[in-house]
């Protein structure tokens, strides 16, 4: 089973976190020979996902980070989606989930252009 964490982002600005994977009794999981996947839909069953970035920052202690460019984060309205987060193997085709939630995106009031006027 998948531990859950609530994720927030600022839109337009870059996400990441570092995420930890453990076993049952605390001690790192080793994620030698795994490939990481995740994304961010706005729904379970949404026909649309965002991929967000996975990469090993140490293989052996289970120690992996996730991020989304901040391009990525403004295509996004302000809002909940949800995540979650996959170790896989391609020689034998083990899939496990290990990270899942919801996924906060927050309005942003500065953006790339500015406006004289305040309405």
């Amino acid at each position: 089973m998948s531990t859950h964490i609530d994720l927030y982002a600022d839109k337009g600005s870059t996400f990441s976190v570092v995420v930890n994977v453990k076993n049952k009794d605390d001690s790192p999981f080793d994620c030698s020979g795994y490939s990481a996947r995740s994304q961010v839909r706005k729904s379970y069953n949404s026909d649309y996902g965002i991929d967000l970035t996975c990469n090993f920052l140490n293989q052996s202690e289970g120690e992996i980070s996730i991020s989304l460019e901040s391009t990525d984060t403004r295509k996004m309205k302000a809002g909940r989606y949800y995540y979650d987060v996959e170790l896989f193997t391609s020689v034998d085709g083990i899939v496990t989930r290990i990270l899942e939630g919801q996924f906060e995106v927050n309005e942003r009031v500065t953006s790339e252009s500015s406006n004289p006027s305040l309405d």
